[in-house]
């Protein structure tokens, strides 16, 4: 099981409902099988020097599935630049 002490910002259920995608209010992604929800993946999201701004909610993940599950994409805010940050996750990788 997993822990996250700043609280969870955003999350999407996979379209066969065998995953589920999370994002911390620290600029964290974590990938959890369903239902057990066993950790598959995790990874940091947001620069360290951004996790201030990150977590006050200035910031909104957006994440979107592909029809058969087989990958995702998050689109991630970029404070420093003002651009944003798209990446695409193969979960069949993970």
């Amino acid at each position: 099981m997993f822990q996250s002490e700043a609280g969870l910002s955003t999350f999407s259920v996979s379209p066969d409902s065998r995953l589920v995608v999370f994002t911390t209010k620290t600029g964290t992604m974590l990938l959890l099988s369903l239902p057990d929800l066993e950790l598959i993946s995790e990874e940091v999201l947001v620069d360290p020097s951004l996790q201030g701004t990150f977590s006050d909610g200035n910031y909104s993940i957006q994440i979107s599935w592909r029809h058969d599950s087989r990958y995702f994409g998050l689109n991630v805010p970029n404070g420093a630049n003002g651009m944003d940050l798209t990446t695409l996750y193969n979960v069949m990788k993970s």
